[in-house]
């Protein structure tokens, strides 16, 4: 996620994030001072980087949205793993899981109907969505045109390119 709004913010930085091997919990080193959590990340990030709005005016609303994007969804992540072919059949609660995302990404559409993203610009929540974009698009799955629309439009950022490349180049 810090990699996402980082690149896509064109903030500069070396090196984002490591994963704690255990919990695999992100954590960010900067100017002596270790960051741990995906939000907390964001946070400082947001924080370091006022020109750039990466949490919107209704940040309770965002913030609440995030987290859901980093911690529902399990069901979904399982049936639906990065790598399409590694991707088992629907069960009900992954189908239950994606018409709720569907949902939730329509009705965030819908209150923001000349924006590509979910609160205005791309920012924490757009980031934190993104590995759900990502199955979405590389699995095909089925969502609604205003649901497809979002996650195209997240697809097309010039950093999933580079964050998807990244990742690959880490698997070897």
């Amino acid at each position: 996620m810090a990699y996402l709004i980082m690149t896509q913010s064109k903030i500069p930085f070396e090196r984002v994030v490591h994963l704690d091997g255990a919990s695999e919990t992100p954590w960010l080193e900067d100017g002596g001072r270790t960051i741990r959590g995906p939000l907390a990340i964001a946070d400082h990030i947001a924080a370091r980087c006022p020109p750039h709005a990466l949490w919107p005016a209704r940040d309770q609303e965002a913030r609440a949205l995030a987290e859901q994007a980093l911690t529902s969804f399990a069901a979904l992540r399982a049936a639906y793993p990065f790598n399409p072919a590694l991707a088992s059949t629907p069960n009900p609660a992954a189908k239950a899981e994606l018409l709720k995302l569907d949902q939730l990404w329509s009705q965030l559409r819908k209150d923001r109907p000349d924006s590509s993203f979910l609160f205005g610009e791309f920012g924490v929540v757009d980031a934190a969505f993104a590995p759900l974009v990502l199955r979405v698009v590389h699995c095909r799955l089925e969502l609604s045109a205003s649901a497809r629309a979002y996650a195209a439009n997240v697809y097309a950022l010039p950093a999933i390119a580079r964050w998807t490349r990244a990742a690959l180049e880490d698997q070897g």
